[in-house]
This record gives C-alpha cells, sequence and structure tokens, in this order.
C-alpha cells in the first residue's frame, strides 16, 4: 500500500520478545500495559492549498525526498505532493497520463520512485521515474496494483486485487516485468494481496480469497512468503480465518512479522462489528497461533490500516475507519493510543530521514473531503 523500505533495528529479537511481553503480546494476559504518557503530539501538515477535494493514499521517503500520492474525491484524477529536506510540500508534475488511479508507492535501491495502480483501460500498471517518468511494460494483467515492495536483491515486486489467479508483477526500472502468483484456491472470485513487505533475506504480503473454504488447509486470509524463489502460502494465525481481514504487514525483524487487520462480524440487530488485531510472528513458530497484541480500546480501533517499524524499534499503528486512531509501541514495552480524531480516516504511515513519523490520510464531514497529513513531534522528554 506504501513504501516501507526494509531498517535494521539497533535492537535485536530479544527486544521484541520484551515488547510482547510488556505490552500484551500474549493470550494469557487481558489487560495491556501502557505508558503513563503519549510519547509525542502529532500536529496536522499545511498542505497546497490549490489541492481539490480528495485524500492522500501513500507516502513515502528516501533519503532528503518525500513523496505523497493524492487522490481526487471523484477517482477522475490525482496529484504528487514532493518534499525536500526541510522544505514544504509542494505539488509535483504528474506521473503519466495513462495512470489512471495510483494505488503504491514505493522506491527502488537507487531512490527512484515508482507508483502502481490501474491504467485507463483497466490493466495493471506501473510508471517509474527513469529520470522521466516512463510505464513499465508489464505482462498483460486486469488487475488494479495496490500494493509495492521492493525486495534486497532490487526486483521490485507489486500486486492487487483480481479474480481467477492471484497474479502479480515482479521486476526492476531498467529491466524486464514478469507475472509471478500468489497460491490461492483455484476459485474464481475476488481475490487480492494487500500489503507487501520487504526485508534483507525475504518478502511477506497478506490478502484475502473470497473463493477459498474457509478451512485451515483454504482460509479466507492470507499470508505469503517469498525468500526469493517465488512465493509460498504460511500458515496463517487463525485456522480458516474466516471474518479475518488481513489489511498490512510489516517487518520488525529478519524472520519475524508482524500482521494487522480486523475481525469481523454481523449481528441482525447491530450490524457489522469490527475488532482491530495486531498478530506477532516470532522466527522459529513453535505453533500457527502467533501470539496477539492487547491492543486498548479494539472494538474503537476496528482494523489496522497500517504499520510501521521505525529506525529506532518503536511500532507505530494507523487504525479505524470513519474515526482515526495512531497507536505508539515503543521499544522500550506498552502501548498507548497518541491521537483520536472523529471523521478522519489515516491510510499509511511513513519515516522520513530525520526520524520525524507522517500520517496520511483524509478528512470527510460529510460534504466535503479534504486531504490531511500528520507529522508526529516527540516531546522533549523522551
Amino acid at each position: 500500500m506504501n513504501t516501507r523500505s526494509f531498517v535494521k533495528l539497533r535492537r535485536p529479537f530479544e527486544a521484541l520478545v520484551l515488547l510482547a511481553a510488556v505490552s500484551g503480546l500474549s493470550c494469557s494476559d487481558d489487560n495491556p500495559t501502557s505508558p503513563p504518557t503519549p510519547g509525542g503530539e502529532w500536529v496536522e501538515v499545511m498542505l497546497p492549498a490549490e489541492l481539490p477535494e480528495g485524500m492522500l493514499r501513500g507516502i513515502g521517503f528516501t533519503g532528503q525526498r518525500g513523496l505523497a500520492i493524492h487522490l481526487e474525491a471523484a477517482a477522475d484524477g490525482y496529484r504528487l505532493l514532493q518534499k525536500i529536506g526541510g522544505g514544504s510540500w509542494m505539488v509535483a508534475a504528474a506521473a503519466s497520463s495513462s495512470l489512471a488511479l495510483p494505488l503504491a508507492l514505493d522506491f527502488d535501491a537507487s531512490g527512484r520512485a515508482m507508483l502502481a495502480g490501474v491504467d485507463t483501460a483497466g490493466a495493471a500498471m506501473v510508471v517509474a521515474e527513469r529520470p522521466d517518468w516512463m510505464p513499465m511494460t508489464l505482462p498483460p494483467l486486469e488487475s488494479a496494483l495496490q500494493a509495492m515492495a521492493c525486495a534486497s536483491d532490487g526486483f521490485v515486486h507489486a500486486a492487487g486485487r483480481t479474480s481467477g489467479s492471484l497474479i502479480g508483477v515482479r521486476g526492476t526500472i531498467d529491466g524486464d516485468w514478469t507475472s509471478e502468483v500468489y497460491p490461492s484456491s483455484p476459485a474464481s472470485a475476488e481475490k487480492g494481496v494487500a500489503d507487501l513487505a520487504g526485508g534483507a533475506r525475504s518478502l511477506w504480503a497478506c490478502g484475502w480469497d473470497d473463493g477459498a473454504e474457509g478451512t485451515e488447509a483454504s482460509p479466507h486470509a492470507l499470508v505469503w512468503e517469498n525468500t526469493g524463489s517465488g512465493w509460498t502460502r504460511v500458515d496463517s494465525p487463525c485456522g480458516g480465518c474466516s471474518g479475518h481481514e488481513f489489511r498490512a504487514v510489516a517487518i520488525p525483524d529478519e524472520g519475524s512479522l508482524l500482521l494487522g487487520g480486523a475481525i469481523t462480524a454481523f449481528s441482525p440487530s447491530s450490524g457489522d462489528s469490527s475488532l482491530a488485531f495486531l498478530y506477532l510472528r516470532p522466527p522459529s513458530p513453535s505453533s500457527v497461533n502467533w501470539p496477539e497484541a492487547k491492543l486498548p480500546r479494539p472494538a474503537d480501533l476496528r482494523r489496522v490500516n497500517d504499520i510501521l517499524v521505525t529506525s529506532n524499534g518503536d511500532i507505530y499503528l494507523a487504525c479505524g475507519d470513519s474515526t482515526a486512531f495512531l497507536v505508539w509501541m515503543p521499544s522500550t514495552g506498552g502501548v498507548v493510543i497518541e491521537y483520536e480524531e472523529t471523521g478522519l480516516r489515516l491510510n499509511a504511515l511513513s519515516e522520513a530521514a530525520d526520524g520525524t513519523i507522517y500520517a496520511v490520510g483524509g478528512r470527510d464531514d460529510g460534504s466535503t473531503s479534504t486531504a490531511v497529513m500528520l507529522r508526529r513531534e516527540e516531546f522533549a522528554h523522551r
């Protein structure tokens, strides 16, 4: 969904075990332990006044440069926002008129940006800087690419929503692009990859399969790993995963995985209800029952939209649908909600080169929609 370059943590996996113990990443602890106060405050960033109604879909940084995708409310246009160093966010030139809807953003190993999405004919599309924005030649694929990640070998992977066989693409800006299969059920039903994350040794992905049987052998929600020889399905933490929606993955340390999303249930009297969840897969899981974080107010959080592991080992979650939440999980332990706003939805998180954390999305008051960018300002005592 957004750029998430692999970052080597200052602390080894043992720190994650400590985080699990203190933050409630255990099925036996019913009450999470939280820091007494948030570690920072989130302030709204001033965006260019000429932006039309819409929202920010994704954000990413490479070196001193930041890029963000702005989608217009009518879904018939987009803009790129750019920030250089300590400057302001400005509207950059559109990447390509043939790219109808960009849904994912990432950078290759040399720092060149790429956008993935769908073209004006409804086919999968990737455009890239080399140095001008150019469309990549992809295998024919009727899919809206909505997730993208760069692997340590320099190859970029992109995938999204489709039906039938679940197929994505793999390639480089200067080379060829080929298709790759994400194992799923043989049914001709809607399937998709919701998020991708790249690490030093492997890539991870999560998604869904509406044609699955809802059993442990054929789950509705899926996790895949790619160690360089193609995608394989990994046993998920919820068996058949009925009612589970996997939305975000992140790599806190090599071999481990954070998986977030929602558990949804329907009641004739109360309608849909959702509970946000966050699972941690350790490097050598002893069983498919991954430890689950005891998030504060999971019924209010509703779902995890994005996960960010920062360069100092902290974890941030962007949660919610019609009410946005930003959750902070410091590497020293604990979990706390740092930000909450009704009428706002946050889609993506990213860390700038100076360690500043950004969150992007859109605010809807019922009549207009406005792009929103938040920046975290850390309190001095940390």
